[in-house]
């Protein structure tokens, strides 16, 4: 079963995880600029916890994707590419822009020494539909696991420090991967807690 804290996420990764101790993170922080900061803290948060040549994955909103590049990349990150997750059936309406965005970007960035994935693979996944049951930015438990299957391997830690659902967990035990899950939200970690309990019954 993977880790749940409920925690602010900068605090517990900077006092509580060990450096240069996880693998890789895949995360989903908040879209608002008032959540810009979050990118900040997450880009020193990867460059300490990571280990070498280790991925951080995290959506990001493309209105403001310049200022999350520069964020992510403020502590050493380095950006390795973008994978675009086509929204079947759904659009967002951008209005700043009058732009129906029909893709939501995942942003790849790797703590240095810039190294290959494993395997060759394509910058775009097809995603099944939305799913919201559970929480208001909830993202498809398949898109997760695409990047899980993508940019890691069994057995690895994965450390995702925007919880939300807990969907990064349910995909990490699907797919044989370790998790930390961190939220500072108790009623997200309650239905996370919930969420991994049924996969593992299922799971058996």
């Amino acid at each position: 079963m993977p880790l749940v804290v409920h925690d602010d996420f900068y605090e517990y990764c900077m006092d509580v995880i060990d450096p240069n101790s996880i693998n890789h993170i895949i995360t989903d922080p908040p879209y608002p600029a008032k959540y810009l900061y979050l990118y900040s803290q997450l880009g020193e948060v990867a460059q300490r916890v990571l280990k070498p040549s280790g991925f951080c994955m995290t959506y990001a909103g493309t209105y403001y994707l310049k200022e999350v590049i520069n964020r992510m990349s403020e502590h050493g990150l380095e950006y390795y590419w973008q994978i675009c997750m086509r929204l079947a059936g759904a659009v967002a309406k951008v209005y700043q822009r009058n732009i129906y965005q029909g893709f939501r970007g995942i942003l790849i960035f790797q703590k240095k020494p810039v190294k290959k994935q494993r395997l060759m693979t394509f910058d775009y996944i097809e995603s099944p539909g939305r799913e919201k049951e559970l929480h208001q930015w909830q993202q498809s438990l398949h898109g997760f696991a695409e990047l899980l299957e993508k940019f890691t391997e069994p057995k690895q830690i994965i450390l995702e420090p925007f919880a939300g659902a807990g969907t990064v967990g349910v995909a990490c035990m699907q797919k044989k991967r370790r998790c930390i899950l961190i939220d500072n939200d108790a009623e997200s970690v309650k239905i996370t807690k919930a969420r991994l309990s049924e996969t593992l019954k299922e799971m058996k």
